[in-house]
């Protein structure tokens, strides 16, 4: 029962449903519509980025073995529910898996871009946890820009507008404000490992550097209304993930495991926000 909980839990799957779900809403919103006229392009993507970022967070465990047993003991390699042997032909298991249903979706959607998009997500991926995660800021960056890929992958199927556009921008910028959170809540067990911001500028500087971009995650949130009109439902969802942002920005100094926390609660909120706009 232990070895399943960790085999489970080691891909985190409420970050590959938060992907897949990405991959459905980018389609939404770049194709106007609700439910697809050919389901196997938006199904096989939303899978394919599903199992993706289970091999990422895998290949991100074996990585950080050591510094989970200090703050991250519960995780599965940590802990021990699992090997590290296991671990590596789980992780190929699951990477040619994802690569083959990329690959079908592309096919069925007849578009060159959704290969070219999943396939940068898998190297962004990989170069991530190889370089850049130990530097700070470009690992910081490149965790941002993973962060709307699947957006822009649902898009690629119908094509890529304004609106997805503005859904990327955003994911963008909150996904910048919420690694910089993350690296304040990890800065004990960080230091001495990675070069994140933290450990480098300071707590205080590093989080009045998240907010300016928690800033232009709001601001940018109102560009379909201006560009749009009053779009009701989507004033509602989005105004109240802004709020959600703004009690970040304050929680943040005092609380930052709570503020992560609150910061994923908003990043959800956008979801329906945006989906919305496709009716």
């Amino acid at each position: 029962m232990k070895k399943i909980h960790g085999i489970i839990s080691v891909i985190r799957p409420e970050d590959g449903l938060f992907g897949a779900v990405g991959v459905y809403v980018g389609w939404a919103v770049a194709s106007e519509r609700i439910l697809p006229h050919n389901f196997l392009p938006v199904l096989f993507s939303s899978l394919s980025t599903f199992l993706l970022i289970g091999v990422l967070n895998i290949f991100n465990d074996l990585g950080d073995i050591d510094i989970d047993r200090l703050i991250h003991t519960k995780r599965a390699l940590a802990s021990g529910s699992i090997s590290e042997g296991f671990s590596k032909f789980y992780l190929a298991g699951l990477l040619l898996s994802s690569a083959a249903l990329a690959i079908l979706a592309a096919f069925f959607a007849h578009s060159i871009l959704l290969s070219i998009i999943f396939f940068s997500g898998l190297v962004l991926g990989l170069l991530y946890e190889i370089r850049f995660k130990k530097q700070g800021m470009p690992g910081n960056i490149t965790i941002a820009i993973l962060l709307f890929l699947p957006f822009l992958l649902g898009a690629s199927i119908s094509g890529i507008t304004h609106t997805v556009v503005i859904l990327c921008m955003m994911a963008f910028v909150t996904g910048m404000a919420k690694e910089i959170i993350n690296d304040v809540k990890d800065v004990e067990g960080d230091r001495g490992h990675r070069k994140t911001l933290p450990n480098t500028l300071g707590v205080k500087p590093s989080l009045l550097l998240a907010i300016v971009f928690l800033i232009l995650t709001i601001l940018i949130s109102a560009i379909p209304v201006l560009l749009e009109g009053v779009i009701v439902p989507y004033m509602v969802f989005i105004g109240t993930a802004d709020l959600i942002l703004v009690s970040v920005m304050i929680i943040s100094f005092y609380r930052p495991v709570i503020a992560h926390r609150l910061h994923s609660l908003g990043m959800v909120l956008s979801i329906p926000a945006f989906l919305s706009l496709s009716f």
